[in-house]
């Protein structure tokens, strides 16, 4: 589910994740490496359309938004650095 939704906004100039009224459930973990991942690489080739290494990537800023009904998987994105 992280990955699909993510998927579909990694193109945007920036995200904001909304993590307010968060009851848990995500693994933190998880979260903080796919938000934290960057491009490594473009692969361009003739007639085909330009792909990144990872597929899965996001260059630009990133803010989360967090109040405190957020729990749970929501306390270690909170504090880290990534």
């Amino acid at each position: 589910m992280l990955q699909k939704l993510f998927a579909s906004q990694s193109s945007k100039p920036a995200l904001v994740i909304d993590d307010r009224y968060n009851g848990g459930g995500f693994i933190p973990d998880r979260m903080i490496e796919v938000f934290s991942r960057r491009t490594v690489a473009w692969w361009a080739r003739r007639g085909v359309e330009s792909r990144r290494t990872p597929g899965l990537a996001h260059d630009g800023p990133k803010a989360m938004l967090v109040n405190g009904y957020s729990s749970s998987g929501a306390t270690p994105c909170r504090t880290s650095s990534g």
